[in-house]
């Protein structure tokens, strides 16, 4: 809108994004500064953040693609209606909030970790436990399962895979093939995980679907006591 350059006509979804967080030490922003990168048959965004002392305290960048030929709503509405077994949180077994790095038992998406010839989890994103006021802090189009969600899944999956509770994603990126679909059970399964490199990679499937590629660079914290 500051640009211009908004259509409120056109719909447009996130196909992949990337991001880092700054040194130890930053603090909370106090500035920002948005841009377009990249070239003009395919810029992203980019947003960049200061402290007060002129620290990085993050960065993200990411692509899209506008639907400009397309009954976006139509479409969305008809892909819904293919939705099977919706299913309720309450009825699922969510891990508990001290195995995925949350702080309370709401904010849980993921199962416990099923532990076979590949490390996996199910997960569950409902229109009640994944949006505010039911969710302590996540939001989104309420359509499907938000990109912010899926940032989450990866760093509660790596959690899971790694049991190690203080752990911090340093950064990560995440790209975006199909939507997730609200109350409808979901899978994330690992890929890769190299322990020295502290980084680890996984799928996320739905209705046999593969629906988004997560890559997560972690630090392991020091513990006292």
């Amino acid at each position: 809108e500051a640009r211009g350059t908004f259509d409120p006509t056109k719909w447009s979804a996130l196909v992949q994004t990337e991001w880092e967080c700054g040194k130890e030490g930053a603090v909370h922003p106090v500035r920002g500064i948005s841009d377009v990168i990249g070239t003009e048959a395919e810029p992203r965004f980019e947003l960049t953040f200061y402290d007060a002392g002129d620290a990085l305290v993050y960065r993200m960048s990411g692509k899209g693609v506008v639907f400009q030929n397309r009954d976006f709503e139509g479409w969305r509405a008809k892909a819904k209606q293919k939705i099977t077994e919706p299913m309720d949180a309450a009825d699922f077994d969510y891990a508990p909030c001290a195995s995925v790095g949350v702080a309370t038992q709401k904010e849980s998406f993921l199962s416990p970790l099923i532990d076979g010839a590949t490390l996996s989890a199910h997960a569950l994103i409902t229109a009640s436990n994944g949006f505010i006021p039911d969710h302590p802090y996540h939001s989104g189009s309420g359509d499907h399962v938000n990109a912010n969600h899926l940032a989450d899944i990866g760093n509660q999956f790596a959690h899971l895979v790694t049991g190690r509770p203080a752990l911090t994603i340093t950064s990560g990126e995440i790209s975006f093939n199909r939507y997730v679909e609200l109350a409808q059970v979901f899978s994330v399964t690992l890929t890769e995980h190299d322990t020295d490199g502290e980084t680890i990679a996984m799928e996320v499937h739905q209705a046999d679907r593969l629906c988004s590629q997560i890559r997560l660079a972690y630090r392991i914290e020091e513990q006292s006591g």
